[in-house]
């Protein structure tokens, strides 16, 4: 109940219109759309995939995690995005969350537990 369906088609379609803009570092994507386009609230998900995703980024692909962002306004969305370029500067960390077995060492990783 963050966001409808009418957002990840937003999201999709970006990606066809724009290309691999939200591939933002070594094998991490940021997936958003505008909050017009059908965010409910203030949201982040991650997808970690044990095959990578081809984007057709120059230098950043295969994708092995996916951030889903769902932002109401400016303020949440930059913020958000300070926290994952501090995630980015932290290549351990990454590394980790790319061979991250399950959902609870993900947390582990990402909430520093």
């Amino acid at each position: 109940d963050v966001i409808t369906e009418e957002y990840v088609n937003a999201m999709i379609k970006s990606v066809k219109d724009f290309g691999p803009y939200i591939v933002i570092g070594p094998h991490l994507a940021l997936a958003h759309a505008r909050p017009e386009d059908g965010t409910k609230k203030l949201g982040l998900s991650v997808s970690v995939f044990e095959k990578p995703i081809k984007f057709n980024h120059e230098f950043n692909d295969p994708v092995k995690a996916v951030f889903c962002l769902s932002a109401v306004d400016s303020y949440s969305h930059l913020n958000v995005m300070k926290s994952l370029v501090n995630l980015i500067r932290e290549e351990n960390k990454l590394t980790k969350l790319y061979n991250a077995k399950n959902k609870n060492e993900i947390k582990k990783i990402l909430f520093n537990e």
